[in-house]
């Protein structure tokens, strides 16, 4: 899988913006990988028991050492935040965090 994307993402001097987005591309990839190799024409892939393949956020945490918990809450981020407004955080040249990016999904959603 994107072995440049798994490099950026072991860098620790990642923004939250830039986690998340790196997470998010990460993601698209490997949700297009589960559905090539099972045939399946949806992303939900069942709890994982004998023979099941691992979820996202474990296989993820695996490679590249980013906290499981970290990788659901950035993903999350990078889906509900929408690109204009990570844009804007990204330009203000403030340090960049995942509470603001948290206030940003919130009101996005509200």
């Amino acid at each position: 899988m994107g072995a440049e994307i798994d490099e950026n993402l072991m860098r620790s001097e990642l923004t939250a913006t830039q986690q998340a987005e790196h997470l998010q591309r990460r993601k698209e990839i490997w949700e297009a990988m589960q559905d090539a190799n099972t045939g399946a024409t949806c992303t939900s892939i069942p709890e994982r028991g004998p023979g099941q393949p691992r979820q996202f956020a474990a296989e993820t945490s695996a490679a590249t050492g980013v906290n499981k918990s970290t990788v659901t809450r950035a993903t999350r981020r990078a889906r509900d935040v929408c690109q204009e407004a990570r844009d804007l955080i990204r330009g203000t040249g403030r340090k960049e965090t995942a509470r603001k990016l948290r206030e940003k999904a919130k009101g996005a959603t509200a």
